[in-house]
């Protein structure tokens, strides 16, 4: 608890120190575009520690959810596909690398006219860029299994069921999390830039409204909830990763002569 504690503290320093900064060269600060942090702190503490927390951020949250888990279900399934065929790999390769290179900015347009701005549109927006990185990263850690484990596994004639859940998926594992990781980044930079153009609610649509009403303090404190989630969210994410792949972290130190 202790060396978490102190690996805790060194990852805040310098955050911490870029606050206090800023804290005492914007004290004295009268631009309009550039309000100081204490009036910063206090549009945080008066808009989303009361007002502001349902109406805009718990959307945003259960858009964020709907569309990664869509999309981690697609990129999953479709990267096992294409990892374990190679005939669906060479079938679909075309028409993945031409999907995987479209930004998010070319669909916006044409998930609104096909759903509206509603939950479903933002879900969608977020499941396509979420998809790919996935499906790739699972793809790549079937591929790179041993040939010997599968090998072994078919002379011990295991049914598909079992090798696909005791071989194929925890050998793509730590491939798979690799690609979480990626698309949970990207799935909040899809969710501030659809609520940004096509919103009623939501972070963006904050952000965005406080912007255009001259609302800078608060339009500072939209953005500050936007980068603290995603500390928070990236936080967790590793104590899952590190919970779920204490088995590959113990392997790869012991295959380079390292304690575990």
């Amino acid at each position: 608890m202790r060396r978490v504690a102190v690996a805790l503290a060194v990852e805040l320093t310098l955050p911490a120190g870029l606050l206090v900064t800023w804290w005492f060269v914007s004290a004295d600060d009268t631009s309009p575009y550039w309000p100081s942090l204490a009036k910063i702190v206090r549009a945080f503490r008066e808009s989303w520690l009361f007002a502001d927390v349902r109406p805009d951020l718990v959307p945003s949250l259960e858009r964020i959810a709907g569309g990664f888990a869509l999309g981690v279900a697609l990129g999953v399934l479709g990267g096992l596909a294409v990892g374990m065929s190679p005939w669906v790999r060479r079938a679909f390769e075309p028409l993945l690398e031409c999907l995987r290179a479209t930004p998010v900015a070319a669909i916006l347009p044409v998930s609104i006219l096909l759903l509206g701005i509603g939950y479903s549109q933002k879900v969608l927006v977020i499941a396509f860029a979420t998809t790919w990185p996935v499906l790739m990263n699972t793809a790549e850690g079937v591929r790179g299994i041993d040939p010997e484990v599968l090998e072994l596994a078919s002379l011990y004639r295991l049914r598909r069921r079992d090798r696909l859940f005791r071989v194929i998926l925890p050998g793509a594992l730590p491939q798979i999390f690799a690609g979480l990781r990626i698309s949970l980044s990207l799935s909040l930079l899809a969710i501030v830039f659809a609520e940004l153009y096509a919103a009623h609610d939501g972070l963006g649509y904050f952000i965005l409204f406080a912007q255009s009403t001259f609302r800078i303090a608060e339009m500072w404190s939209g953005i500050f909830v936007l980068a603290l989630f995603a500390y928070v969210l990236n936080l967790l994410f590793g104590l899952l990763e590190r919970r779920v792949l204490f088995w590959h972290r113990g392997f790869a130190a012991s295959a380079l002569g390292k304690p575990s």
